[in-house]
């Protein structure tokens, strides 16, 4: 879909800070992020927001497996012991995991923090150097 940011990250017309991807999903660090190594985990395929309207076999296995390899990668490489998991898509239109490391005597907040500098988002993407391709 045109309009679609994620379809657009996807795609390549949109720069984004990968730290993981196989064949059918995608996990970029949250540009918007209130936590550092806040990501999202997206479906390559474009899917509308409503997760339970989603009717393909495996799909549900597959997408949360995905999530949680990257949820061993923000544990292993921010050294967090959790992380948080909200499934939406109330902003962009295209479902999404978003991840949350839980960092000791924090709140956690779901709101999005302030864009986040690009120098930042960088850099944290630099700690993530595990990459697969067909998990």
């Amino acid at each position: 879909m045109k309009d679609c940011p994620f379809c657009n990250i996807v795609s390549g017309d949109i720069p984004s800070y990968k730290i993981r991807e196989n064949e059918e999903f995608e996990a970029i660090l949250d540009i918007c992020p209130n936590r550092e190594g806040q990501t999202l985990v997206i479906p390559k395929k474009h899917y509308e927001s409503d997760l339970f309207l989603i009717d393909e076999p495996g799909f549900y296995e597959r997408y949360l497996q995905a999530g949680k390899a990257v949820v061993e990668l923000l544990k292993k490489n921010l050294n967090v012991e959790r992380v948080a998991l909200v499934v939406e898509g109330l902003m962009v239109n295209h479902v999404h995991l978003r991840l949350y490391p839980l960092y000791p005597n924090t709140y956690l907040s779901i709101d999005n923090g302030e864009k986040a500098d690009d120098e930042q988002l960088a850099k944290v993407q630099q700690l993530f150097t595990w990459k697969e391709k067909n998990n």
